[in-house]
């Protein structure tokens, strides 16, 4: 059982903007902003503390068949998991918080 971990890092204090007098802020290069996905159980604390997380415990697991032949980054895998409605609406949910908290 493992849980879903998403980080991202939030931006320095005080962004460089890189802006030459007169120059306006569109001009300017856009902050890149990364987002971490790790997995792990749920007994270790992760160090540093996270920003967003998701519990995947309910989340059904493949028939073993195609768990045995298959890794998450199989097509048969993530189609699978997308007949799920309670995975897709995680999964809706997740998207939503992570734009919102990305200020996206």
């Amino acid at each position: 059982m493992s849980s879903l971990t998403a980080s991202i890092p939030s931006p320095p204090r005080k962004p460089s903007t890189g802006l030459v007098s007169g120059e306006s802020p569109s001009a300017s290069p856009k902050l890149k902003k990364t987002l971490y996905v790790i997995t792990h159980d749920r007994h270790t604390p992760l160090s540093p503390p996270v920003n967003l997380q998701y519990d995947l415990r309910g989340v059904p697991n493949p028939p073993s068949a195609i768990r045995e032949r298959y890794t998450g980054q199989s097509r048969k895998v993530r189609e699978g998991l997308m007949y799920d409605p309670g995975f897709r609406e995680l999964l809706e949910d997740a998207r939503t918080e992570m734009r919102r908290y990305a200020g996206c």
